[in-house]
């Protein structure tokens, strides 16, 4: 049954991302150049000579073949992959294409990893800045261990942040690891004196601010709300956004725009709060599984800058 569960959630993510490139994108201007996966951290084993030719960051081996390679400076002509391997050890910023390919594949490769203020470390870090800029996968509660881009990552000790552009203030609220969907882009400053082992000094919540409540309606029209009376979940609801937004991306002599679809999914008791989602068009699906019967629903969905936007979805049997 389980199986046959999965096998409806999939069909319905499949129609979303289909209808996605027709819907209308807009543009993420809260935090929008912050959507893009990136990893800066010292550059290990260039293997040039393999098929595909790769390197290594962070133990994740990424493919380099369509990546552009070049210093952190305008001036310097392209590298190609055999001038990195006298590199080793030296910080490089690496761009992603996703973070579901195996391997990982680059779109770009930078030695030096960014401007002075990238370099720049945090206060009781000692090293070079290392940091990863990706989507949530998974939290293990009981432990606050973070899995972004296949890493585990120990935030059990992180300060936990909002957005910085979250209050007019500059303060920033608050943030539960544990109460984000999946999917939501997270800011993860690594502690470089404990490399090879993963350890968080600081995470930042990118787009924190951004809400959108999700109601559940069955059939009947009443709301949904599966929990007993100790309020523990009594069946399984999957609520999933496909979203795509436009990312202002920097390039050598100008800025571009490039179009994202980005993916977030979480389970709740009935009706559930996404937050940390930018600023953009999308669609929500629900499923909805008691006693092995299916209930599906979905709809578009606007994510507002710094605000709640509520939407409600109605259940229907799957036929």
């Amino acid at each position: 049954m389980k199986d046959a569960r999965w096998a409806v959630v999939g069909a319905v993510l499949a129609v979303l991302l289909a209808g996605l490139p027709a819907a209308r994108c807009a543009w993420a201007d809260d935090e929008s150049d912050e959507v893009e996966i990136k990893v800066r951290a010292p550059l290990e084993d260039p293997q040039c000579g393999t098929v595909p030719p790769t390197i290594k960051v962070l133990g994740l081996t990424i493919d380099i073949t369509s990546a552009a390679i070049s210093a952190n400076d305008e001036d310097e002509a392209p590298l190609d992959c055999a001038a990195l391997v006298p590199l080793i050890g030296q910080i490089i910023k690496v761009d992603l294409l996703n973070d579901v390919d195996v391997p990982l594949k680059a779109t770009e490769v930078e030695v030096g990893g960014g401007d002075e203020e990238d370099d720049q470390v945090g206060e009781g870090e000692d090293g070079p800045r290392v940091e990863v800029l990706a989507p949530l996968q998974q939290v293990v509660v009981d432990t606050t261990m973070v899995h972004v881009l296949g890493l585990v990552i120990d935030a059990s000790h992180a300060d936990i942040e909002g957005s910085d552009d979250d209050d007019e203030d500059g303060e920033q609220p608050p943030v539960d690891l544990t109460t984000l969907p999946v999917g939501t882009f997270l800011e993860i400053r690594l502690d470089p004196a404990l490399l090879p082992t993963l350890v968080a000094t600081k995470v930042e919540v990118k787009n924190s601010s951004n809400h959108v409540d999700v109601e559940v309606v069955g059939p009947d029209g009443q709301e949904i709300d599966d929990r007993d009376a100790a309020g523990n979940p009594v069946n399984d609801v999957e609520v999933r956004v496909a979203e795509t937004v436009r990312v202002r991306r920097a390039g050598r002599r100008h800025a571009r725009h490039v179009a994202r679809v980005l993916h977030f999914h979480t389970r709740s008791n009935g009706s559930v709060l996404l937050s940390g989602l930018p600023t953009g068009h999308g669609r929500v699906s629900v499923t909805r599984t008691v006693n092995g019967s299916i209930m599906t629903g979905q709809g578009r969905v606007v994510v507002a800058p710094h605000g709640t936007r509520h939407r409600r979805i109605f259940l229907h049997h799957a036929g």
